[in-house]
């Protein structure tokens, strides 16, 4: 597999993580891709044929050049964001990657943690933290 097919297998593998392909993270992708100026008829090829596939998404990580590793892992960061959803299985997922590309999960964690404290419309799962606008006012005495 070439750059494009494993970036595009890996951030198709975290966009079908919470079990919906949203439109979104698919932008994500494209975008992702211009900004690394990858041909996009290319891209449009790979999104389409690993919609439908189920990957040893190992085996790809495996043949990740170190020098690329890093730029997969943030692109499915952002794809995983992209949608303002941030779901338990997206994490876990987003965790084994980091493991297998021989990255810090620890860092993936914190991507989305700070991502999260500076865009306080991303929603993550379990979270019963209120939206800045319902904050409870306390009394002042």
């Amino acid at each position: 597999m070439n750059f494009t097919e494993q970036l595009v297998a890996m951030c198709v593998a975290v966009l079908k993580a919470d079990g919906r392909n949203d439109v979104a993270e698919i932008e994500e992708i494209r975008k992702i891709a211009k900004n690394l100026e990858i041909d996009p008829n290319e891209v449009e090829a790979c999104i389409a044929n690993e919609l439908n596939k189920e990957r040893n998404l190992a085996e790809i990580a495996a043949e990740v050049k170190a020098e690329d590793a890093e730029i997969i892992l943030e692109a499915c960061v952002d794809v995983i964001l992209a949608d303002k959803t941030v779901v338990e299985k997206e994490v876990s997922l987003l965790l084994e990657l980091a493991t297998m590309l021989k990255l810090s999960p620890a860092k993936a964690a914190l991507a989305i943690a700070i991502f999260a404290q500076n865009d306080r419309s991303i929603r993550i799962e379990g979270s019963d933290t209120p939206d800045m606008e319902d904050e409870i006012e306390l009394d002042e005495e």
